[in-house]
């Protein structure tokens, strides 16, 4: 499972259309598509049942669905935890009180 994967997912979830999913992911269709086929293949099933222009979550889509969100929020956390200590190593050595940094951004996070 690859986090581009992951957002096409959560949007199309969102959605309910491939379309508006890949339009607000900023992917052609069949990119975005093609992307949803190939974490079916890794689910071993459908994740929405496509029903002309209606697209919904098949069971197995409803089943993975807080797992995948679970996922793509644990990302984020980790994003943003690791650009904030990222920061706090940019402070000049000098003025850098160790444990208060750290002990700051872990109360921070």
């Amino acid at each position: 499972m690859e986090m581009h994967q992951v957002r096409y997912f959560l949007a199309v979830a969102e959605l309910l259309n491939f379309s508006r999913a890949a339009k607000k992911c900023e992917v052609s269709q069949p990119s975005l598509s093609r992307a949803i086929r190939a974490l079916e293949d890794e689910f071993g099933g459908p994740l929405f049942r496509r029903e002309g222009r209606n697209t919904h979550p098949s069971d197995l889509g409803r089943m993975v669905h807080p797992y995948v969100e679970q996922v793509y929020a644990e990302s984020l956390a980790a994003q943003r935890d690791g650009q904030g200590f990222f920061h706090l190593q940019e402070v000049p050595a000098q003025t850098r009180n160790h444990e208060h940094d750290c002990a700051t951004w872990i109360a921070a996070t």
